[in-house]
């Protein structure tokens, strides 16, 4: 009893933190009919198409760090890792390149000569234009009903990428965590989490 209300305490402080995540853009659904406390197992399974669609936009390095992410969030929720699951996870890295444009006006003001001499007034000012490239990635989650083979919940994030090694696997820790924010189940139980 004890460790189940310390996992339910730290799952809602990991809920709260990721809810204050602004940078990533989340999106989530499931199926409405499926009854979750039938799951309580999981384990990883890419899809060949997936593979095929997406072939080297997750490198090995990364996808142990998505994986091991996702087990975190699992195991938090009360799953545990098997080998004939209840839920087959599935996930993909979708990058694009993307612009955005930034305008700027300009309307100073402008000291000038006059008939009766100088005058003080403004200009019409002019627009600056400037396009800023970024690359965008969308990290796609997918949990799968393993003996029906049907999705039952589905979770994206995406944001803009950063460059910067140093940076990535706590990018990817941090993404997990907020597309996770919108799975709202218990292993075995029925009902979505709430907050007391």
């Amino acid at each position: 009893m004890m460790k189940k209300a310390v996992l339910g305490s730290t799952l809602m402080i990991v809920l709260l933190l990721a809810a204050s995540c602004t940078s990533i853009k989340v999106v989530s659904d499931y199926d409405k009919d499926v009854d979750f406390s039938d799951y309580e197992t999981y384990n990883f399974k890419i899809p060949e198409e997936v593979q095929e669609s997406y072939p080297a936009l997750v490198n090995p390095i990364n996808q142990k760090r998505i994986e091991k992410a996702i087990a975190e969030e699992m195991e938090l929720r009360g799953y545990e890792k098997s080998d004939d699951p209840d839920l087959w996870i599935s996930y993909y890295v979708k990058v694009q390149d993307k612009v955005d444009y930034r305008t700027t006006h300009y309307n100073p003001s402008i000291y000038g000569p006059y008939y009766y001499g100088w005058y003080y007034g403004y200009s019409p000012g002019w627009t600056s234009v400037e396009a800023i490239q970024y690359r965008e990635g969308t990290l796609v989650i997918d949990l799968v009903d393993a003996e029906k083979n049907q999705l039952v919940w589905y979770g994206l994030g995406s944001g803009t990428l950063n460059d910067n090694a140093d940076k990535i696997k706590e990018r990817i820790e941090y993404a997990v965590h907020v597309i996770f924010n919108q799975y709202p189940f218990m292993a075995g139980k029925s009902g979505e989490i709430t907050a007391e």
